[in-house]
C-alpha cells in the first residue's frame, strides 16, 4: 500500500506551476461569484506553455483547448479527483495556493442577486465568445436581453457550456456533415443534462441553445419559415430534431445510395406499398426519382395521398403532411433534376405560401397547374380564413398564385384539397399519365 500524500505536497503541486497558480486564481474567482466551483475558465490570458500545461492536466489536446480558449471547471475538478491529490478538496487547495479566502462576502453566505446577475452575463459572454468571437460586441446585448437572463440559472449555463463544448468536439459540425455524424436532439440533451426534453423548443435551455447556435448559421433568410430555419440551424451543428414528424410518405419512388438502387425503395415499388421515409434515411440517399417517367405529385394531406395511391397502381406520389420541414427540403434537394413535381395543397394562406416557397426555390421543377383559380373554386371554399394569416397572402410572389391569393382576400374563404379528388383524377389521366 502506497504512502498517503500530505496536504502540503498537494498545495505545493499546484503552487509550483505558474499555469496551476493562475488556474487556482481563476477557480477562486468562480468560487467568489458562485459560492462553489462551477462554470468555465477563459484561457485567453494564458501563455502557450500554460495552455499546454492545462491541456495535459485535463486530458485534452492543445489544439482542441486552444481553439476553444476556455475549459470547463467540471473537467478541472474531474482531473483533480483522478489525481493522487483527489482526496483533498480542490476549492480548499486553490484557496491555500492563492491566499484568497473561501468566505463569501455576504451576510447569509450566498452571492448577492446583483452579483449573480453580472456573473450570468459574464458567463453568457464567454459562451458566445467561444462560438462567434468576431461579432461578440455587436450581439451580446441583443441576445442577452432577448432571452431574459433572469430566467436562466448558473446551473443552466453550466449545461449550455457543456453542450457547446460537445458540439465543437463533434466531427463535421458544419454544412455537409456526413449522416453518420448526426445525433438526435433528445439523445444529445440526455447526454448533457440526463433529461431528453431539456433542449426542446420553449424551454429555457432549448431557446438559449438555439439562439447561440444560430449565431454560427446566420440570420433567418427572408421568406424562410421559423421551423425550417430552426431545422437548418441544428443540422448545421450536426443535430437532428426528433423525426417523429420529419418524414415523407412515399409511393412508387426509387432512390440510389452508394451507386445502387436502395432495396427499401425498390421493394416498396415491387410490392406496391406506400411507406414513410424518415429524415435520417432520406439524408443517406444520393438521388431520388419516380419509378416510371419523370412526373410525380406532391400533396399536402395524408388522406389525399392514400386515396390517390390506392386508385393508381403505378402513380409516383409523395406526401409532406402539411409542413415544409427539413424532410421536404432534403427530399427536393435529392430529387432528379429531370423530375416534374405537380404540387397539390389546400387553398388557404399556409398552403399557398408553401407552394410559393417551393416554386421560388426549385423554379420550373414545380408545376402549379393544380393550384389554379379553377381548383380553388372546385375546393368548395366555405371555411373562414383566420385574419392573422392574411398577411401570408401578401408575401406570395408567383403570378399564378397571386390570382388565387387575391380571390381568397376578397372572399375571406379557404378550400380543402380533399374536395378535389375528382378533379385530381382527371388531371392525372390527361396530364400526368402521359409522362409515365
Amino acid at each position: 500500500m502506497g504512502r498517503k500524500v500530505s496536504k502540503k505536497s498537494a498545495i505545493n503541486y499546484y503552487k509550483n506551476s505558474s499555469a496551476y497558480r493562475k488556474m487556482c486564481k481563476d477557480l477562486m474567482m468562480k468560487y467568489k461569484r458562485y459560492g462553489r466551483l462551477t462554470g468555465r475558465i477563459s484561457l485567453k490570458d494564458y501563455t502557450d506553455k500554460q495552455k499546454e500545461k492545462i491541456a495535459d492536466f485535463v486530458g485534452e489536446s492543445v489544439a482542441d483547448l486552444g481553439s476553444k480558449n476556455d475549459v470547463s471547471v467540471a473537467k478541472i475538478k474531474s482531473a483533480h479527483l483522478d489525481s493522487k491529490y483527489g482526496d483533498f478538496d480542490l476549492a480548499y487547495l486553490a484557496s491555500e495556493v492563492t491566499g484568497i479566502s473561501l468566505t463569501i462576502d455576504s451576510e447569509i453566505g450566498q452571492p448577492s442577486k446583483e452579483l449573480i446577475k453580472e456573473t450570468i452575463k459574464d458567463e453568457i459572454r464567454q459562451l458566445i465568445s467561444a462560438v462567434r468571437p468576431d461579432v461578440l460586441d455587436q450581439i451580446i446585448d441583443k441576445i442577452y436581453y432577448e432571452n431574459k437572463y433572469k430566467e436562466i440559472s448558473l446551473g443552466d449555463i453550466y449545461f449550455l457550456g457543456n453542450a457547446i463544448e460537445k458540439i465543437n468536439q463533434r466531427a463535421g459540425q458544419f454544412d455537409g456533415v456526413h449522416f453518420d455524424n448526426y445525433i438526435y436532439l433528445a439523445v444529445f440533451a440526455a447526454e448533457i443534462t440526463a433529461n431528453p426534453y431539456e433542449f426542446d423548443e420553449g424551454t429555457v435551455l432549448g431557446d438559449w441553445l438555439f439562439k447561440i447556435l444560430a449565431l454560427t448559421y446566420g440570420d433567418k433568410p427572408i421568406g424562410m419559415s421559423y421551423m425550417e430555419y430552426r431545422d437548418k440551424v441544428f443540422v448545421h451543428n450536426g443535430i437532428l430534431l426528433d423525426d417523429i414528424f420529419h418524414f415523407m410518405s412515399v409511393s412508387h419512388m426509387l432512390a440510389r445510395s452508394n451507386g445502387e438502387i436502395n432495396s427499401i425503395w425498390s421493394a416498396s415499388c415491387r410490392n406496391q406499398v406506400a411507406w414513410k421515409a424518415p429524415l435520417k434515411h432520406l439524408l443517406k440517399m444520393d438521388l431520388i426519382y419516380p419509378e416510371l417517367g419523370d412526373a410525380l405529385i406532391l400533396v399536402e394531406n395524408a388522406s389525399v395521398f392514400y386515396i390517390l395511391s390506392a386508385m393508381f397502381n403505378s402513380l409516383p406520389i409523395v406526401c409532406f403532411h402539411g409542413k415544409l420541414r427539413k424532410s421536404v427540403w432534403t427530399f427536393m434537394d435529392k430529387l432528379s433534376e429531370d423530375a416534374r413535381v405537380y404540387y397539390a395543397g389546400d387553398f388557404d394562406p399556409e398552403g399557398l405560401k408553401m407552394a410559393d416557397d417551393l416554386k421560388q426555390v426549385y423554379g420550373d421543377m414545380i408545376d402549379l397547374s393544380l393550384m389554379r383559380k379553377k381548383y380553388y373554386e372546385g375546393s368548395k371554399p366555405r371555411t373562414k380564413v383566420k385574419p392573422a394569416n392574411l398577411d401570408l397572402l401578401k408575401k406570395i410572389k408567383d403570378e399564378r398564385l397571386k390570382e388565387v391569393a387575391d380571390e381568397i382576400m376578397e372572399t375571406r374563404l379557404v378550400g380543402r384539397q380533399y374536395n378535389l379528388i375528382e378533379m385530381y383524377v382527371e388531371h392525372i389521366f390527361y396530364r400526368i399519365i402521359n409522362d409515365l
